[in-house]
């Protein structure tokens, strides 16, 4: 029997996308609990918002955003589709718009944006073409204008610019020419200029200068080749009043001596502003103004490292340093220098207390803040942070390890002890970005190495995105549970059984014990009489095990399988209260690689060989009285094959004299076997068997060549076949009642078929959205909506009474599962179990009992095992809309094929208003929604036949996607998106 079916599709959907309030999935249990770290990085704030990269289970290191609360921390977009990374870098802010790299696996590391939508996070330009990378990094704003360095394969790593409002992205200049590159670095704006470092490819090798560029080519200039005889690297480069300062080297008779330097921009003006150490070079580092000064740390002879101060002229620049804190040749070698509340902080040695945090006032005062760690020891304050009037910083103590600390006018004090203990919470010293008063940072602690937020006083997790995937699989009922596989992190995967509730959910028997696991794979429960029994294959061996739910009965059934490799049992099937299956023959009669057919009724040791002489059996399937299965002649004529339940094994019929004809789609429907197969003169054609060997009863029906999608609807076999001249067009076939001949349903852009109930559900399109539908009994069509925009591959759907259930993945919510009963306002979005748009992964669909079981990711739990109740009992007006009188075959053999209704929405995006244009509007009535992204309607109106334009207000909405729905009164519906700004 056909109950549920798998397929993958390339093609981008969009749907009406509504919560459905009837059924809620529940978690049935987080089976593995063990703790993952989501590595959370590249933190920066654009608005009231901060995004980041991070890696979660499903789709690897992907960008994120989060304003600060667990419902508002979610996945932008899977970028590169999977668990595979794209890895977001560089994530810079652009007047509004977040510009960063990744990479989508297609087309290498480029430059991207957005604006925190999966459909505003998009590729900017692939800048070095095909799967090359141009890497872009540097980022640097200006305006409305990203500088960066990225690598278009011919000129090397050089300076571009994009401009955040026509996306123009454009090489500056090759300052290198040709393949070497430039690789510009430190940029810093002054008087309309950006200044950076790069370099030129020279006779003697590299020569690196000082650069500007006003963002155009001819612009772009050296502004001083200030060491002749070398490179001057320059770098700390820095804008203080009107002139760029900067650290660089300067070659005399082969000796280097790096000191300070300035340039407002021309070679007459770029000059060294102190030899603070003549004797070598002083080395200029920490470059920062404060208080109208230019502080760094410097050295010079007999005074150590020490921090100076300068405003900018020879003459206010001193050879020796404005505060000696370490007196004498002994350095105290200051770091980290950082302004907040007009004061500048910095850390700083001492033989007295070690490396602590240090301060100077706007009065030139200097003073430790506190000896954080006591004694001698060094707490080594790192990652100062200014937040509006606090210093956030972190430092270690004996006590407490590596914390988070602040400072602010009411002291300095440690703000949670994250870790417990002297271990420390190891907080990024990279990764940290501030919003409003709370600084986001990532360190251990709860959950792992997560996302976290502070306000000062205390540190919560923002959202715990990695944990234990007990991947769960194989749901199958037996009385009164739901058996399946997964693993808890400790024992492997192995053997679980759950009665629907959290309690009642448990591992039945650790097969192997320790931590490697058993993998149980094809549950199949076989019932003979009162009595049913659980059958899989597991073990390193894949040997079959059975078992009545309990530890104590759950045991091998061929023990003489132990020790021996390449068995590999398949394909178990439950027939007249056996178990059917494959294997290697290496314990009976035949070859020992030679694929045979099997059956036992579950007693220990008793395993027969059945089948005969049939080799390499598959797709078993039970119709009737018989076990219908393919199998080959000496491993060369593939044909139909079937066994009894007294084990007798024969072929039903050589349909192909000449060759294999290649049985496939076997489907039961009653007593009769339908399938298609190939007999050497009419091609691949639809047949049907009773099992009477060489009878009459298995014949080939004409009309529906290549069949494909063997449907059982109702109790009449539903096909697929290509239409004649039309490329992806498809005729919807049914079987006649005489079971002679095909009629024709309808003819259409169709994919893949679904029954359920009375409900034939058509899944189709071509070249654009994909359009779910339904026909009755009566062959009439619903249509039921156009399918959401896909992101990645993966569908799964299956059948539950009236109803379907399917699951894929789309840009604005991730893979989730949805529902159709047959009628538009119910088929939908059955839960966001991940927030936003990050994928669920639902899969594993199955029905047991009355229940839904699958298996799922909400974020927090990981991927675990969920339940959807009473799914069967829930009909939701999917049942036969046809007069009970009426006859099927009355019906025109032939529908139309149907146009669906179009609207335009505009402006889009839009600020104030949008208006609506009903194309096409002429007989039909209707009613317009505008949803937000959870089916919540927050404007109606209502449309009569020849109203072809509505508007509706939403200045009080807030940012973001919007759905706009418009459902005539024949039931049709067209959905559109709008993004409110």
């Amino acid at each position: 029997m056909k109950n549920q079916t798998k397929w993958q599709l390339a093609t981008l959907f969009f749907l009406l996308v509504f919560g459905l309030s009837a059924q809620t999935p529940a978690l049935l249990k987080d089976i593995n609990v063990a703790l993952s770290t989501s590595s959370p990085r590249n933190m920066t704030t654009v608005g009231n918002i901060v995004y980041f990269s991070a890696d979660d289970p499903i789709h690897g290191q992907e960008l994120w955003k989060t304003d600060g609360t667990v419902a508002g921390t979610i996945l932008v977009k899977d970028i590169r589709t999977g668990s595979s990374a794209s890895n977001p870098s560089n994530l810079c802010n652009v007047n509004g718009t977040l510009f960063f790299a990744a990479n989508d696996g297609f087309r290498g590391i480029e430059l991207w944006k957005s604006d925190g939508t999966p459909d505003g996070t998009v590729l900017v330009k692939d800048i070095n073409p095909n799967a090359a990378d141009s890497a872009p990094r540097g980022m640097f704003v200006v305006g409305n204008n990203l500088y960066f360095v990225a690598n278009n394969g011919t000129n090397g790593f050089e300076l571009w610019r994009s401009n955040v409002l026509d996306l123009s992205t454009q090489l500056v200049k090759d300052i290198n020419p040709g393949l070497p590159s430039s690789d510009p670095i430190g940029f810093v704006l002054n008087d309309g200029f950006l200044f950076f470092s790069a370099q030129v490819t020279t006779n003697g090798g590299t020569d690196r200068e000082l650069w500007k560029s006003n963002g155009f080519t001819a612009g772009t200039q050296l502004v001083k080749n200030i060491n002749p005889n070398g490179s001057s690297s320059p770098s700390e480069i820095v804008q203080f009043d009107g002139k760029v300062f900067f650290a660089a080297d300067v070659t005399t008779n082969g000796v280097t001596d790096r000191e300070l330097w300035t340039s407002d921009g021309d070679a007459a003006t770029t000059f060294l502003v102190k030899n603070i150490n003549a004797l070598a070079s002083s080395l200029p580092s920490n470059l920062t103004v404060f208080n109208g000064a230019l502080f760094f740390v410097a050295s010079s002879p007999n005074l150590g490292r020490e921090l100076y101060k300068s405003n900018g002229t020879p003459a206010g620049t001193t050879n020796e340093p404005t505060f000696d804190i370490v007196a004498g040749a002994s350095s105290s070698v200051p770091r980290s220098l950082t302004v907040a509340n007009n004061t500048l902080f910095f850390t700083a040695f001492t033989a007295a207390a070690g490396r602590e945090l240090w301060k100077l006032t706007t009065a030139n005062v200097a003073s430790m803040v506190k000896n954080i760690n006591p004694g001698d020891a060094s707490s080594t304050p790192q990652a100062l942070i200014a937040v509006g009037t606090t210093l956030f910083f972190t430092a270690t103590t004996g006590t407490h390890g590596r914390e988070l600390w602040k400072s602010d006018v009411a002291g300095t004090v440690m703000i949670q002890d994250i870790v417990a203990g002297s271990t420390g919470s190891n907080i990024s010293e990279t990764d940290m970005a501030f919003r409003g008063s709370d600084l986001f940072f990532a360190s251990n602690g709860p959950g792992g190495f997560e996302l976290r937020r502070s306000n000062g006083i205390s540190v919560v997790t923002v959202r715990d995105l990695g944990q234990g995937n007990s991947n769960p699989a194989d749901f199958v009922k037996m009385g009164d549970f739901t058996y399946f596989s997964a693993d808890n992190g400790i024992n492997g995967r192995e053997l679980w059984r759950t009665d629907g509730t959290v309690g009642g959910t448990s591992m039945v028997k650790d097969l192997f014990e320790g931590p490697i696991g058993s993998n149980p794979t094809e549950l199949t429960v076989v019932t003979n009489g009162n009595t049913s029994t659980l059958f899989f294959v597991a073990g390193d061996t894949r040997i079959i095990f059975k078992s009545d739910g309990t530890a104590a009965g759950t045991v091998s059934v061929q023990t003489f399988f132990v020790g021996v490799v390449g068995q590999n049992p398949t394909n178990l099937t439950a027939f007249q209260g056996r178990l059917f299956f494959t294997a290697t023959n290496s314990f009976a009669n035949g070859a020992p690689d030679e694929k045979r057919l099997f059956r036992t009724d579950g007693v220990i040791n008793v395993v027969d060989q059945v089948g005969g002489i049939s080799l390499d059996p598959q797709n078993l399937t039970p119709v009737g009285s018989n076990l219908f299965f393919t199998a080959t002649n000496n491993n060369t004529d593939r044909e139909l094959w079937k066994i009894t339940s007294n084990g007798t094994a024969q072929q039903v019929k050589n349909i192909n004299a000449n060759g294999s004809s290649n049985p496939t789609e076997l489907l039961g429907i009653g007593n009769t076997l339908f399938f298609t197969a190939n007999n050497g003169v009419n091609g691949i054609q639809v047949w049907k068997s009773d099992g009477v060997v060489n009878g009459l009863g298995t014949k080939q029906i004409l009309g529906a060549a290549n069949a494909f999608e063997l449907t059982n609807f109702n109790g009449r076999l539903v096909v697929l076949t290509q239409a004649p001249n039309i490329p992806g067009m498809k005729n919807l076939l049914r079987l006649n009642v005489g079971l002679t001949g095909f009629e024709t349903l309808t003819q259409s852009f169709l994919q893949i078929l679904q029954a359920a109930g009375t409900n034939l559900f058509l899944f189709g399109g071509h070249a654009g959205p994909l359009y779910l539908s339904k026909m009755n009994t009566q062959g009439q069509i619903i249509d039921l909506g156009e399918l959401p925009d896909q992101n990645g591959n993966g569908f799964e759907i299956i059948s539950a009474g009236a109803k379907i259930f399917f699951t894929y993945p789309m840009t604005d919510f991730g893979r989730e599962m949805y529902t159709s009963d047959g009628t538009p306002l119910g088929t939908g979005l059955v839960l966001n179990i991940w927030p936003g748009a990050g994928s669920a992964n639902v899969t594993e669909m199955a029905v047991c009992g009355p229940d839904l079981f699958f298996s799922a990711n909400n974020i927090t739990n990981g991927q675990e095992p969920w339940k959807l109740a009473n799914v069967i009992l829930f009909d939701g007006g999917g049942s036969d809309e046809r007069d009970s009188n009426a006859s099927m075959d009355e019906q025109p053999s032939v529908l139309p094929l149907r146009i669906a209704p179009e609207i335009n929405v505009y402006p889009n995006p839009a600020t104030d208003f949008i208006r609506i244009d009903l194309i096409d509007n002429e007989s039909f009535s209707g009613n317009l929604s505008l949803m937000d992204a959870s089916g919540r309607s927050l404007r109606e109106a209502q449309a009569q036949a020849g109203e072809t334009n509505i508007q509706l207000e939403i200045s009080d909405l807030p940012k973001g996607v919007y759905i706009v729905r418009w459902v005539q009164s024949d039931g049709q519906a067209v959905t559109k998106k709008v993004v409110v700004q």
